[in-house]
């Protein structure tokens, strides 16, 4: 059962992950793709990792998400205007990266 997994901290009640806490896990390499599956995750948690890359857009389709904590990691790239589409995000941690461009129009559309 995935719902019992180390750092899943909270599923629904039809067992979709909804909180992962992989934050100070020594967790290395790029975000993967598949992130964006877990549709229901309202919390991601994984700062101070080594993880590197960029954002990638398919953050976007984590509507429910609340909380995005992926500071201090080693991500690069520019801040997908894909996380405008998370229209529910209450809190954003993206600090202590080495992200470049500017910082998307459609942060300013969150209302939380």
């Amino acid at each position: 059962n995935h719902c019992t997994w180390y750092g899943v901290n909270t599923c629904n009640a039809d067992g979709e992950v909804t909180w992962l806490n992989l934050d100070k896990n020594n967790l290395d390499g790029t975000l993967p793709k598949e992130l964006g599956g877990l549709t229901k995750l309202t919390s991601l948690l994984l700062d101070a990792n080594s993880l590197r890359g960029s954002i990638l857009s398919e953050i976007g389709q984590l509507t429910e998400l609340k909380i995005l904590a992926i500071s201090f990691n080693g991500l690069t790239g520019s801040i997908p205007s894909e996380i405008g589409l998370l229209t529910r995000m209450i809190s954003l941690y993206l600090d202590d990266n080495f992200l470049s461009g500017s910082i998307p129009g459609e942060l300013g559309l969150l209302t939380g």
